[in-house]
């Protein structure tokens, strides 16, 4: 009996380590592409963890991220650092890719009479 609360436990511990390694896979795979670095190089700080909120950085630059299972991995800030310019906003929370660089704004609306 001892055993199987022993086996119950390790499977649980690993459970729960395996979800703390795919966030960390996904947060690092997203804030090397957004940081123009590799993901090895990113290194990763909670910043608030009952928001599941993590500073990643990278190559002089960083930035603050969210993590969810169902919306993987977003920016929530700037990124800030060396050599960051026209960077896109960050994105809103659930409405999907960030904007890239090279997309055409809409047309200002007219002027009101």
């Amino acid at each position: 009996m001892a055993q199987l609360k022993l086996f119950a436990l390790v499977m649980v511990a690993l459970a729960l380590a395996g979800c703390g390694a795919n966030r960390n896979k996904y947060l690092r795979k997203q804030a090397g592409r957004d940081l123009g670095c590799s993901e090895g190089q990113v290194r990763l700080t909670t910043v608030e963890k009952s928001t599941a909120q993590y500073l990643a950085e990278a190559c002089g630059r960083r930035a603050v991220y969210t993590y969810s299972k169902d919306q993987g991995a977003i920016r929530i800030s700037a990124i800030e650092g060396a050599n960051v310019q026209n960077q896109p906003p960050p994105p809103l929370p659930g409405n999907g890719e960030p904007p890239r660089g090279d997309e055409v704004p809409p047309p200002p609306p007219p002027p009101l009479p």
